[in-house]
């Protein structure tokens, strides 16, 4: 993967109420296909980066 250059995580995030999630799901199905899913896209929305 390319260095990267700059903030990575987004600087405003916004989530919509909801009861359940297929994240988990989703970032195992993005692994098998060889990448990798940066910290900020694995963590849940209990953390922001708003700043």
């Amino acid at each position: 993967m390319a260095d990267r250059i700059g903030r990575q995580p987004p600087t405003e995030s916004f989530v919509l109420p909801y009861q359940k999630t297929d994240g988990a799901e989703a970032i195992a199905c993005y692994g098998k296909s060889g990448r990798e899913a940066m910290d900020w896209q694995k963590q849940g929305p209990s953390r922001s980066y708003v700043t």
